[in-house]
């Protein structure tokens, strides 16, 4: 990696271990970085194992970044290699984006080569956000080619509110189709409520479908209940189906299909905040470890999830909490082109981790 005399990043490149370039980032073998005068970021150009010009995985090998007077990021456009305009995996060739005057984003609008409206990946043309008075985002709407009302590709909703409490904490979500009517999100629930105690901490969570009533929603539960003692650790999570009964989650660890013991190399990341044991990705399979800058975990990573459908797929894993001194499941859904959407997670024991790896030994 190369810096510049400010202390800015400008420059990567990607060795294998003869020292000859190594393609990674779709095809390309590295990157540089230019910046303005205040040190915004404005352009990235992607680079091929001769100096040339390569696609990245997002199918682009140039980004553009253009900023307003306050640094708000206002615009920016994709091109291949000769330089023209290209449509990349996001499913646009440029974007452009605005603020209110306190700074906020108000409007995004996406583009293709002939800077006419065009879908993105997820289905919208531009999408539109409002706030409260005290700047938080209370509503999403997402927009067609002409300006229509849309259904979102990913969530599956056209419009999306949000309620808060005293203390800020997020109590509440409805979500509308373009009718303007109660609809389905993609983990199967039309609004949620939540309750927060004086610590800010959940103490419940409940999921309603379009008629109001309480829902087994994707998330694996209808409602969530957590107990803390007097010191204020956590002693209790309970997952309760639409009719109010509990649902067994001692191990809580549908479709996981590969355990592994602690090894010595894994036991170190105890130590860590994080700890990747088990993973369900689709149809791939794949274990590594956070904790640290490890590209290569990294771009194992994304390999498994270019090669996945366009159908979301789940990504469970367990993570050592050091202060609790036990595991937890956690479980992502993904889709292809997005960040991942945390959608459960809970406890489980040593004990009851030892009995998950003794029973996934060959």
């Amino acid at each position: 990696m190369e810096y510049n005399e400010y202390g800015e990043f400008i420059r990567k490149f990607y060795y294998k271990e003869d020292k000859s370039p190594a393609k990674v980032n779709g095809g390309s073998c590295g990157y540089t970085r230019e910046y303005d005068g205040k040190g915004n970021l404005i352009k990235i150009s992607y680079f091929g194992e001769n100096g040339e010009p390569s696609e990245c995985e997002s199918g682009y090998c140039v980004r553009t970044i253009k900023y307003d007077q306050r640094g708000n990021l206002v615009s920016e456009a994709y091109y291949d290699a000769e330089g023209a305009p290209v449509v990349t995996g996001f499913g646009y060739a440029s974007g452009k984006y605005e603020f209110d005057v306190r700074g906020r984003k108000i409007r995004d609008r996406y583009f293709g080569t002939d800077n006419n409206p065009i879908l993105c990946l997820n289905g919208y043309a531009g999408v539109d956000f409002e706030y409260d008075d005290r700047g938080r985002a209370v509503e999403s709407s997402v927009y067609g080619i002409d300006g229509e009302p849309v259904l979102s590709g990913d969530s599956g909703v056209f419009l999306s509110r949000a309620s808060y409490d005293e203390r800020g904490n997020n109590n509440g979500g409805s979500y509308f189709g373009t009718d303007g009517k109660p609809v389905l999100n993609h983990l199967g629930y039309a609004s949620f409520s939540a309750v927060y105690d004086e610590r800010c901490r959940i103490v419940s969570e409940d999921y309603y479908g379009t008629d109001g009533e309480l829902v087994f929603c994707e998330k694996g539960f209808a409602s969530y209940r957590a107990e803390y003692d007097e010191s204020g650790k956590l002693v209790g999570r309970h997952y309760l189906d639409e009719t109010g009964k509990e649902i067994d989650t001692e191990f809580g660890m549908r479709n996981c299909i590969m355990a592994y013991p602690v090894t010595e190399r894994e036991n170190r990341y105890r130590s860590l905040d994080e700890i990747f044991i088990i993973v369900r990705l689709g149809e791939w399979d794949y274990t590594g470890y956070s904790g640290g800058d490890d590209e290569t975990m990294y771009a194992d990573f994304q390999t498994a999830m270019n090669k996945s459908a366009e159908e979301p797929v789940s990504y469970e894993y367990l993570r050592y909490d050091k202060e609790e001194d036990r595991f937890l499941l956690f479980t992502d859904i993904f889709r292809k082109g997005t960040m991942g959407l945390r959608i459960s997670d809970r406890a489980i024991s040593d004990s009851q981790y030892q009995k998950i790896c003794e029973a996934a030994k060959p």
